[in-house]
């Protein structure tokens, strides 16, 4: 027997629609589970290993997981980074300290950069650390400032903000070079490119948003563009939450204020903006010309990159948010707590690990470049933490 559950509800706060939309992917696991007719199928069949962690962790983690050079890098709710080799080997865990970690570990070359926030599971002085990726051994470390957002890294420098400051500090000893006042919070990744950084704030109740654009080496603001709190669109925030993408002659930035903003990253002009169903909390990626990104009222959207038009959208059980849409070839995944892969082109669902024909509840997700990917999460039935590798 296939259950159905249909509502509309008029939602105003975004807070609360995220943790509507959670709570709706919980009933319909439960749902599914409940039906004698519809057992759970098994994730089993593309699975090439998985591995269980030593801890159980919060579900619907904001820790995400990224590879470099065959090793996969991610942290967890207990503050753990853990590096982990693509075969499913121990490579090494670091203690991030107290706060809560958020987002994707950075690589560059050697160095790996990880921070928690001064809020979350374990709330406490905030941490940032540059590691030794091989040995995960401490090239500096600071403390006491709001470290969430996922920072930024090019040759020289590591750029990262706190609540309306960012700061440039030199990358091999963690010297400061500059920082900038700022307006609100940027909670997602920056962006280099060239003799810029770009980067945009939110988070504020009933308060706008900012896309910045800074000269790197100095921190002076070349353009600030406003991100609007829009209340007739039923929201509470500007500005975005989600982090930018630059193609082309462009920069994008999904918000909180339900649009998709196109800007000219040279002067900052708004070129054209979509509307979706609700706050966008998805990092933007963009491949073959199409601007990929989701919405808290669980769709997925493929926007054409350089007129707005939209592609083509697919809606499912839980928020996209946080974790940034991945690719393999002509295909685009995205992570909700199932993976979902599409067409990248024509939106044509072609694999979907869910909770509903499953066991498993995905945190993140990402793409190797031999068609393989790797995923955290947990086990619905033992509330294990598990690392998984599939072939698609």
């Amino acid at each position: 027997m296939l259950l159905k559950v249909k509502s509309v509800i008029n939602v105003k706060n975004k807070t609360m629609l995220k943790t509507l939309s959670i709570f709706l992917s919980a009933l319909t696991t439960l749902l599914y589970i409940s039906c004698d007719d519809n057992p759970l199928e098994s994730d089993d069949e593309l699975l090439l290993w998985k591995k269980e962690l030593n801890k159980t962790l919060l579900a619907f983690s904001d820790a995400g997981i990224t590879i470099d050079d065959k090793v996969l890098y991610f942290t967890d709710e207990y503050n753990q980074l853990f590096g982990l080799t693509s075969d499913g080997e121990d490579v090494m865990t670091f203690d991030i300290k107290n706060g809560s970690t958020f987002g994707i570990p950075v690589i560059w070359d050697s160095i790996i950069v990880v921070g928690t926030s001064n809020s979350g599971a374990n709330p406490g002085v905030a941490h940032l650390y540059a590691l030794n990726k091989n040995t995960f051994k401490v090239i500096w470390s600071k403390h006491n400032l709001w470290w969430y957002p996922i920072p930024a890294i090019d040759e020289s420098q590591i750029y990262c903000t706190d609540l309306n400051k960012v700061y440039a500090f030199d990358k091999m000893n963690g010297q400061e070079v500059w920082s900038k006042e700022i307006l609100g919070k940027n909670t997602y990744n920056a962006v280099v490119e060239n003799d810029r950084l770009y980067f945009a704030t939110g988070g504020i109740f009933k308060g706008d948003g900012y896309l910045y654009c800074l000269n790197k080496f100095s921190g002076e603001v070349i353009f600030q563009d406003t991100i609007p709190l829009i209340e007739e669109n039923n929201q509470q925030y500007g500005g975005s939450s989600a982090g930018v993408e630059i193609w082309n002659d462009y920069i994008y930035v999904p918000s909180d204020n339900r649009y998709l903003y196109c800007f000219n990253k040279y002067n900052g002009q708004v070129i054209w903006k979509f509307l979706a169903n609700s706050p966008m909390e998805t990092p933007p990626r963009v491949s073959e010309g199409i601007v990929y990104t989701g919405s808290l009222n669980r769709t997925c959207y493929a926007i054409n990159a350089e007129t707005g038009e939209l592609v083509w959208s697919f809606q499912e059980v839980g928020s996209i948010d946080r974790n940034p849409p991945q690719f393999y070839g002509n295909y685009v995944l995205f992570e909700n707590g199932a993976i979902l892969i599409f067409d990248k082109h024509t939106g044509d669902l072609v694999l979907q690990l869910t909770p509903r024909k499953g066991r498993y509840n995905y945190f993140s997700a990402v793409w190797d470049t031999d068609g393989k990917f790797f995923a955290t999460g947990y086990d619905i039935e033992t509330d294990q933490n598990l690392v998984f590798a599939y072939q698609f």
